[in-house]
């Protein structure tokens, strides 16, 4: 987990609710789940450079059921003991 990550969520954008995550030092893999912890599909756009950690920008649908939803960032390091997770969660009324 690079120096300062943290997920934020940009709101409801388009129908569905987007969130931006950066620094990560390896390229993580996103989920997001429903509130008994089931995956939902997912658009997300992981990007790098050369000179950067990676950035993450993930988007969710929100379909009329859904009441919350998390979306978890998680970098892949084959070391259980040095993989990290970030999780947020989203009440919808």
């Amino acid at each position: 987990l690079g120096s300062g990550s943290l997920i934020s969520i940009m709101g409801f954008v388009n129908g569905g609710i987007q969130l931006l995550s950066s620094g990560w030092l390896s390229q993580p893999t996103v989920k997001w789940k429903g509130l008994l912890g089931h995956d939902l599909s997912s658009d997300s756009k992981v990007t790098a450079d050369r000179h950067s950690p990676f950035d993450v920008n993930s988007s969710f649908v929100v379909q009329e059921n859904v009441r919350s939803i998390s979306c978890s960032i998680q970098d892949p390091d084959p070391d259980p003991d040095l993989s990290q997770e970030l999780e947020s969660r989203v009440w919808i009324r």
